[in-house]
């Protein structure tokens, strides 16, 4: 819940997404009721994953609900459903036939791969390349069988092995160089990409947190990738932090104002307000300034302020601005809050589950 609630406060994380690693699907409906405390909790788009076809029932059924019926989700989809291959080359059945049950009920979904090289890719980065392009196009062949024009989004997590420690690594610049390798396929191929960014090794808010997020979450940008994901992954994946992901929202918004280039037209290019101004003049009290300062980027985690200033606030450390604005979020944000018939549809659709996962156990 607390993770619906801070990716909801925060302006630049587009969309709430969690991400399970239990594989028995008969063992808990811990995907089903993360779903559920997202969609109480925050009103952005979700990316979902699920054990299998009936969990992902459950979670297209409360989706539905939440939109006010299937046809509703489908015309205007706020869920995107996951799926993740077994590479190098391999597709369970369960990673099948939640890919083909997305397109049977025409929702978009991800199938990706989580590829890493001198592990289960070889230990260069193009031959990486070709097998998380293969393992990822089985996943569209499966859609596209089912639905022609399916919704397919392509990509995820392709790294390397370190093999010092055997991880996957999350903060390697091979992350980034591979995603925007995969990217360009993509964009080649005219496929949405999946790409991955805000993560880190790093165990702590430190300074190697704040490179391996930045670095990552700009080249994802850089790319052109759709949806960049992970934000608040670290250490190497193992861990998901908040404080990770509020330092990432602040990051993205730097990203984005990079993105956004530099406008070129009369008004931007103020050669008359020069003209005006002349040599050795000021811009700072014009309405040309007046009309236009806003437009500069504004941090609020970074400090500019002066020594004595950032003194007189406690001279607080960015770890320590980090974590008392996520705090903050935690104790005093609150989601709009869904409608009281929706939630006890919502509620029906989780008691069915809990008696299916009840007669699966008594069996």
């Amino acid at each position: 819940m607390r993770a619906a609630v801070t990716a909801d406060a925060l302006p630049n994380i587009s969309y709430a997404m969690d991400h399970g690693t239990i594989t028995d699907v008969t063992a808990t409906l811990a995907d089903v009721h993360a779903f559920q405390a997202l969609v109480e909790n925050t009103t952005k788009p979700i990316i979902h994953w699920g054990f299998g076809v009936d969990q992902y029932q459950d979670i297209v059924d409360i989706a539905a609900a939440v939109r006010g019926g299937l046809e509703a989700l489908q015309q205007n989809p706020f869920l995107i459903l996951y799926s993740e291959s077994s590479p190098p080359l391999r597709h369970s059945a369960e990673a099948i036939d939640k890919a083909i049950f997305a397109a049977k009920v025409k929702l978009p979904v991800i199938y990706t791969p989580c590829t890493f090289s001198g592990g289960v890719a070889p230990a260069t980065m193009a031959g990486s390349l070709v097998i998380a392009v293969a393992d990822s196009l089985v996943g569209l062949v499966a859609c596209q069988l089912v639905n022609q024009g399916a919704q397919f989004i392509m990509g995820g997590l392709i790294s390397t092995m370190q093999m010092s420690s055997s991880i996957l690594s999350y903060g390697a610049p091979e992350l980034s160089l591979l995603s925007a390798g995969l990217t360009n396929v993509a964009r080649y191929l005219g496929i949405p990409m999946f790409s991955t960014g805000g993560c880190t090794d790093s165990k702590v808010i430190d300074t190697q947190m704040a490179i391996e997020a930045a670095f990552s979450i700009l080249i994802a940008g850089l790319s052109g990738a759709n949806i960049v994901h992970d934000c608040s992954y670290q250490e190497y994946g193992a861990t998901s932090s908040l404080e990770l992901m509020t330092m990432d929202d602040e990051i993205i918004g730097m990203v984005k104002k990079i993105l956004g280039g530099v406008l070129v037209d009369d008004e931007q290019l103020a050669v008359d307000v020069m003209d005006r101004v002349g040599p050795g003049g000021h811009y700072l009290g014009g309405a040309h300034t007046m009309s236009h300062f806003r437009e500069f980027w504004a941090p609020t985690l970074i400090s500019r302020l002066r020594y004595d200033a950032w003194v007189a606030e406690g001279s607080k450390s960015m770890g320590q601005r980090v974590k008392e604005k996520t705090q903050g979020i935690i104790n005093n944000h609150q989601a709009e809050r869904l409608p009281e018939d929706v939630l006890a549809q919502i509620q029906a659709v989780i008691d069915r589950a809990e008696a299916r996962e009840a007669a699966v156990q008594a069996n």
